[in-house]
């Protein structure tokens, strides 16, 4: 018998943009496990049990999703966004024990928001996430990328780095205040934004913690 966990991208958040796939993964599932915010999305096709996932227990509760899915019960772990885009796929990997893992990609946010700004991959020179907190390495790579005319894509985090903190950093060290700035904020529900301006502009806070970040000349497209 092969033990296996299907990691199931959930989508940027709307029901619109939960694939049919991810569907009939949930709906086939008899342990679920995700937020709370991704477990109300599919509050109509869950019919197994259901595990919330929060940040305080994320190891224990991915141990007990490897012992059921040993006994041979579909076990569905859903990531918000893409799995594999800052999502659930890495921690899953660090624990996994004699278990098969498989992959329903998603739509991300990041995906969303280079759609609304109507951008190419290939114009993105650096994307990085500061959803599990910030480090000297990573704000070395982002002022540099920033110094070098980069365009940078980032998640920030609402408690570590918002997006106000973001912009006041890259001001702090001497970047030009002029420089193209766009936030996009709850993107696919109702009440989405997208906010453009300047490093400068922008430098205020009140941003909803659900956002994704644009810097560089490439916004102005």
């Amino acid at each position: 018998m092969t033990s296996k966990i299907l990691i199931v991208g959930a989508g940027p958040g709307a029901p619109d943009f939960i694939t049919p796939a991810a569907r009939k993964a949930v709906q086939n599932a008899h342990l679920l496990i995700g937020s709370k915010r991704v477990l109300d999305l599919f509050s109509r096709e869950i019919r197994g049990e259901m595990l919330p996932l929060t940040a305080n227990n994320i190891n224990e509760t991915l141990k007990r999703a490897m012992k059921v899915a040993k006994t041979g019960k579909s076990v569905v772990i859903l990531s918000t966004g893409d799995p594999c885009i800052f999502g659930l796929l890495k921690p899953v990997l660090k624990i996994k024990e004699d278990v098969d893992v498989e992959v329903i990609p998603g739509i991300s946010s990041i995906q969303a928001c280079m759609a609304r700004l109507c951008l190419c991959w290939d114009n993105i020179d650096l994307l990085i996430s500061f959803h599990e907190g910030t480090s000297p390495e990573k704000e070395k790579r982002l002022i540099e990328a920033v110094k070098e005319g980069k365009n940078v894509m980032l998640l920030p985090d609402s408690k570590s780095f918002s997006p106000n903190k973001i912009l006041e950093f890259l001001l702090k060290q001497g970047i030009d205040g002029s420089l193209p700035v766009a936030i996009c904020e709850r993107l696919t529900y109702p009440e989405e934004k997208i906010v453009k301006g300047t490093l400068k502009s922008l430098s205020r806070p009140g941003f909803n913690p659900l956002c994704v970040m644009m810097i560089g000349k490439a916004t102005l497209k």
